[in-house]
């Protein structure tokens, strides 16, 4: 698809009343990864990584999760929770969780529960048990289908970002903040906010790990855009390409690290993946010509950190 008409599309949606809701019933029709059969799998990886990462490190299962971007289809949650996190709390900006999106994540969980296409060997027997029993052949009211997911330990919030960050008012003592390329699309100036509201949830000595994106978001829809092209825009000529509601920050990986040890984390670790999409130096806007050259191949990272 071409980026330009994406663009028009998200931008328009996002200014029109019940736009997100439009917007998921138009992407149902005619996008085919716009599903949660296409994401299973790398949502049980991003899932796997943050339950490893705590129990590697503390050697026992966190009690409680936040998870940041609950999105169209909340597999992570689920996953976390049928690992054996007693309460998972997922939050989000935007209203993208709906009815028909959660009953396709829940049904497209349960077949792949039957069909042994997930490790069972590592999930809670009870929930997975739970999650059999749940009755989905037909679409549930979305109150009904909420109390399902409050069985499993689940809960979901939307957060406001507009003026302040503000969570949940009963978050506290936090074992494990989660995230899956959702902190690339925090704006710049909301991320202090954040930081903040992660040391005033998160207990004493408590985790963060995060999935983030470091590349051109147009790049995964439109073959004609590098991994990196947007690093050779202005501020300006880059808010004039980038989507108004679904748009990106480009902050660059040592950026990220610098930012966390400034907001009083301290690393525990950090894996690159390197893209292959080079982009010539000279073309590079002269605010990124001064990074290191892992500043502009890094493509994705995972960051483990813990509260001081």
């Amino acid at each position: 698809m071409n980026w330009k008409f994406r663009k028009v599309i998200q931008d328009f949606f996002y200014f029109t009343p019940g736009g997100i809701a439009a917007y998921d019933r138009l992407m149902n029709r005619y996008n085919s990864r716009h599903h949660p059969n296409y994401w299973i799998k790398d949502k049980l990886n991003h899932a796997e990584f943050h339950f490893n990462s705590y129990y590697n490190h503390f050697n026992k299962i966190p009690e409680n999760v936040v998870e940041l971007g609950t999105g169209w289809f909340p597999l992570v949650p689920l996953f976390l929770s049928l690992m054996g996190i007693e309460k998972v709390y997922s939050l989000d900006v935007f209203p993208h969780l709906n009815q028909v999106g959660l009953h396709n994540t829940l049904k497209c969980l349960q077949e792949a529960i039957e069909q042994n296409a997930i490790p069972l060997n590592k999930l809670n027997q009870h929930k997975v048990k739970l999650v059999q029993s749940f009755n989905l052949t037909s679409i549930q009211p979305f109150s009904q289908q909420l109390e399902l997911m409050k069985s499993l330990g689940i809960e979901f919030h939307q957060i406001d970002s507009k003026s302040q960050i503000q969570y949940p008012k009963q978050l506290s003592s936090i074992q494990q903040i989660v995230s899956n390329n959702t902190l690339s699309c925090v704006k710049e100036s909301h991320l202090s906010g954040h930081f903040a509201a992660w040391r005033q949830i998160l207990a004493k000595g408590g985790m963060v790990s995060h999935h983030i994106d470091l590349t051109d978001p147009r790049s995964h829809v439109d073959p004609s855009i590098r991994h990196f092209d947007f690093l050779k825009y202005s501020k300006l000529g880059w808010a004039m390409r980038d989507s108004i509601g679904f748009g990106v920050n480009r902050i660059r990986l040592s950026q990220w690290i610098r930012s966390f040890e400034e907001a009083g984390f301290s690393l525990v670790k950090i894996e690159t993946i390197e893209s292959n999409h080079l982009l010539n130096p000279m073309k590079l806007n002269e605010a990124f010509r001064s990074l290191s050259s892992s500043d502009l191949t890094t493509g994705w990272f995972t960051l483990v950190a813990l509260r001081k």
